[in-house]
């Protein structure tokens, strides 16, 4: 029984020395920061999606099935030492792991782009796929019990190779190709509220002018300024 023991702890060691171990990518290494992305789930061979193509800071990124909508499409933004931001292409925010918490299965989704570590992923290759562990706490980014529905939510969890902590990055066209940005301010139509003005757009500065919603969150400036009048 101790000959089998020693036996089957040695099969694990060999196992373990020679399984293929995920390399950090080195400088762009494959990763291209002028270029969009979509990014594919080994598992399900499904997309990364920002859900419902919402706006809102703290909407989660989820799994679907592939399309040629701008919440499909990622860029990445390099913050030195390997680590970069990875920005959404509809909303123009980052995806962050909420909280910055450690433990696994921690939300993740988009929010306002800073320089927190819980917006810094390093990309690492396996084969021909990349996973992303995020720095703050050294955790991977994972489709939640490797389901292969649409809809099924992106967390953080442990590293341990599996095909749903796996990604294919393929190369899609930049945002706004479809619906064009006739004004130029990098927001497109139906985003961008008023796509012949290069001042208005989501999140835009107000000015606190009647009749005008540059910040396109549907309410007038003046009124958001000023809601019990002058």
């Amino acid at each position: 029984m101790k000959r089998l023991l020693v036996f089957v702890a040695v099969i694990c060691l060999c196992a373990l020395m020679f399984s293929p171990v995920p390399v950090p990518v080195q400088g762009q290494g494959g990763i291209d920061t002028s270029k969009w992305y979509r990014l594919i789930a080994k598992h399900s061979n499904k997309c990364l999606d920002m859900r419902f193509a919402n706006l809102t800071p703290g909407e989660r990124l989820m799994q679907f099935t592939c399309h040629s909508g701008d919440n499909q499409k990622f860029q990445f933004e390099s913050v030195g030492s390997g680590f970069y931001r990875i920005r959404t292409g509809h909303s123009h925010m980052c995806i962050d792991q909420f909280g910055a918490v450690s433990t696994p299965g921690g939300a993740v989704g988009q929010y306002f782009c800073h320089s927190g570590q819980s917006q810094q992923w390093l990309p690492s290759t396996s084969g021909s796929f990349f996973s992303f562990n995020v720095r703050h706490s050294g955790l991977n980014l994972d489709v939640s019990q490797a389901s292969t529905a649409n809809g099924a939510l992106l967390i953080q969890f442990t590293p341990h190779g599996g095909d749903n902590q796996l990604f294919t990055l393929e190369e899609t066209t930049p945002p706004c190709t479809e619906s064009g940005d006739n004004d130029g301010d990098g927001w497109c139509a139906p985003f961008d509220c008023d796509d012949n003005d290069p001042d208005t757009f989501p999140g835009a500065p107000t000015f606190c002018e009647m009749g005008v919603d540059r910040d396109c969150n549907g309410f007038d400036d003046f009124q958001e300024c000023f809601p019990y009048g002058l």
